[in-house]
């Protein structure tokens, strides 16, 4: 273990953001609360061994979030186009009722018997 902390030590400037992106994955989520309590301590560690990097590497993470989004926008915004000149095209076209679906993932409780209370993909 102590290999593998020193080697990231010393490449932290290339390791921590991509570490961060995992972590911050876990950190909204993660369904098993032993994950998420690693990731938040392993957050704190990372957060203590070099503040500044770890600022860093959030505010490029929001960043990339913003982009992303911004490109989702566009994506949504290059589909709405296609389907009026569908529509312009023809009387009789009718778009397609597809709703988007947005998936929920919860933890599950320590103290909860039944996985598929939180889980559906382990639901009968």
């Amino acid at each position: 273990r102590r290999v593998h902390g020193d080697l990231t030590l010393s490449n932290k400037e290339k390791a921590f953001p991509i570490l961060y992106e995992g972590l911050q994955k876990n950190l909204n989520r993660h369904w098993n609360a032993g994950i998420y309590e690693g990731t938040v301590n392993l957050v704190k560690v990372f957060n203590e061994l070099d503040s500044k990097l770890f600022l860093d590497c959030a505010k490029l993470s929001g960043e990339k979030w913003i982009e992303e989004q911004k490109r989702q926008a566009e994506i949504e915004s290059q589909w709405k186009k296609l389907e009026e000149i569908a529509l312009s095209q023809s009387p009789n076209y009718k778009p397609p009722n597809i709703q988007k679906v947005t998936v929920l993932r919860s933890r599950v409780s320590p103290d909860s018997e039944d996985i598929s209370v939180h889980n559906p993909m382990y639901s009968a």
